[in-house]
């Protein structure tokens, strides 16, 4: 699911009673596309849209990244440089996955 949808409720007392009232209805998206190249996400982050033999190299490229991090740098699983460079290499393992 790339999108969540919920109610905005405004509660008061009313006669003594709490009563909740249905004002609105919010949405909020996971990740949306700004013009044709540009992939965006909560917090700000914006990033270019790849094809599918851009993203082939995007993987191998940040398979290799992982690799030089835990075997040149020391670092090791748990470190949160290796944590944000693997979560980064299933996101594009997945837009692998997707435009397949």
């Amino acid at each position: 699911a790339d999108g969540h949808r919920w109610a905005l409720e405004k509660s008061a007392l009313v006669d003594g009673k709490f009563v909740t009232d249905t004002i609105g209805v919010a949405y909020a998206w996971e990740k949306w596309i700004v013009g044709e190249d540009r992939i965006c996400s909560p917090g700000g982050e914006s990033k270019p849209m790849l094809k599918a033999d851009e993203l082939e190299e995007a993987v191998a490229k940040q398979a290799a990244t992982i690799r030089e991090l835990k075997e040149e740098q020391g670092f090791g699983n748990k470190d949160p440089e290796v944590l944000e460079a693997v979560a980064e290499l299933l996101r594009l393992k997945d837009l692998l996955a997707a435009a397949a």
